[in-house]
């Protein structure tokens, strides 16, 4: 077999498919018996942090209330200082967060059959809507430019604490990390997920990402979706279940972006494959908590202005070895007792994207 030439840099998938090469009773000649992808060559590149030539980020607004920063005239960002979150995010002059919401970290997922099966809504309840109780906020910007937010919360229900740290560089890049420290050993109360949740104006609503697709994909069932450079609409994600649920994750992520029709939107990435997921329904649509309901996906309504990103660095795997109260297996289940997330946020732009 002879390969094209390969380039110096990045990484290299083979995917192999197995075709019949004569017709078969009921099957075609050329009809894919089997398929497989194997990874030559490659790793995670790390996250472009270093901030060099970018402009530097000053605080243009302050009150008791917020604060704004300007990214060095790319956009800027501010923080509700009563909660410590991200309430507005622009670039180029536009808005990336639905009015009124804000960029929060996420714990939960819509329940699925399976999660229903072995009663997680409410063993897990605890992490559906935890309190974020706001310890400490600190704002400033260092000598180089760099303008520094960290954010301190106590998680009573769940018996966790919470670190929020962003670092904004001149160039639009917000680089955010979040950790979780579970303080127990508490096995009947997991998290679902760690990551971020935003809404978003719906005029983003192409997805681009370098990962696992095109069809919805979790951590303990990847593999029959390969690695790859993909575009869908948002709403083509969603897999209409018979009960509404959680649906369209793509996992194994080395980039993810939701754009608009300019090619201009937010662009993902992380230090390690990650997960994300974008539709016009938002988890408290396709919550069934905290029972199942005589509900069907078909009757639901799009939002009519938003879009619901997710974008997590683990994710629980969904089980399915029965749908009567087994587990997920328990190297899919998040059982730590620290989780570390760092999600880079930044433009995505017309044309090449970064990390593509």
């Amino acid at each position: 077999m002879q390969f094209p030439p390969l380039p110096d840099e990045g990484e290299i998938f083979l995917n192999v498919s197995y075709l019949l090469s004569e017709a078969e009773p009921l099957l075609p000649a050329g009809h894919e018996a089997a398929r497989d992808q194997f990874l030559l060559r490659g790793e995670m590149p790390a996250l472009p942090l270093a901030s060099g030539a970018d402009d530097p980020v000053r605080i243009a607004g302050e009150t008791a209330e917020m604060v704004t920063f300007d990214l060095g005239g790319c956009g800027s960002v501010t923080f509700d200082k009563k909660d410590g979150l991200i309430s507005e995010l622009v670039y180029g002059g536009a808005p990336m967060l639905s009015l009124g919401t804000k960029i929060r970290p996420n714990f939960y997922r819509a329940p699925t059959d399976n999660d229903m099966g072995a009663s997680l809504q409410t063993r897990w309840e605890a992490w559906r809507r935890p309190t974020l109780s706001l310890q400490s906020f600190d704002c400033s910007v260092s000598e180089e430019g760099v303008g520094r937010v960290t954010a301190h919360y106590l998680l009573p229900e769940p018996n966790a604490s919470l670190v929020l740290s962003y670092a904004l560089y001149g160039d639009g890049r917000v680089a955010l990390s979040l950790d979780l420290d579970r303080w127990d050993d508490n096995v009947a109360s997991l998290p679902f997920r760690v990551g971020i949740a935003a809404a978003v104006p719906n005029r983003l609503h192409t997805l681009r990402y370098y990962g696992r697709g095109p069809v919805e994909n979790y951590p303990d069932r990847p593999g029959g979706q390969f690695i790859g450079r993909y575009e869908q609409e948002a709403a083509e994600t969603f897999y209409p279940y018979i009960r509404p649920q959680e649906t369209g994750l793509h996992g194994d992520l080395r980039y993810w972006s939701i754009v608009g029709e300019d090619g201009r939107g937010l662009a993902f990435r992380s230090d390690r494959p990650f997960y994300a997921s974008a539709l016009p329904y938002s988890i408290e649509t396709l919550d069934g908590y905290p029972e199942k309901g005589q509900r069907h996906s078909e009757l639901l309504t799009p939002d009519p202005s938003r879009i619901f990103i997710q974008v997590d660095g683990f994710h629980a795997g969904l089980g399915g070895i029965n749908s009567w109260g087994r587990m997920p297996l328990e190297r899919y289940l998040l059982q730590g007792r620290s989780y570390s997330v760092r999600i880079l946020i930044q433009e995505a732009k017309a044309g090449p994207s970064v990390g593509e």
